[in-house]
């Protein structure tokens, strides 16, 4: 977080939460999969930009409550199925053109 100069806590519950992430990947032989942390890094402050873009619009505090709730549980699941869309993709592009029938 140091080296990247984000200014968030990196022993609340996000940074405890991808320590353990780390941990787990390297426990399960899959260490090496860190190296992809500035490239998430790199999404996730685009995506940060964009919600707190969306938050900014003027509103009173319990629409910007709901808001920020709704952004959270609703902004993940989006962000996970469009990850999942992306990775389908992905692999068809790699395999190459379909082949004819």
């Amino acid at each position: 977080m140091r080296r990247l100069g984000w200014r968030a806590d990196a022993d609340g519950s996000a940074g405890e939460a991808l320590a353990g992430v780390l941990v787990a990947l390297r426990a399960a032989g899959h260490g090496d999969f860190a190296v992809l942390l500035d490239d998430y890094a790199a999404a996730a402050e685009r995506v940060a930009r964009a919600d707190l873009g969306h938050l900014g619009r003027p509103a009173g505090r319990e629409d910007l409550a709901e808001r920020v709730i709704v952004g959270t549980v609703m902004g993940e699941a989006m962000f996970s199925a469009l990850r999942r869309l992306a990775h389908a993709d992905a692999l068809c592009r790699a395999a190459g053109p379909p082949r004819e029938r």
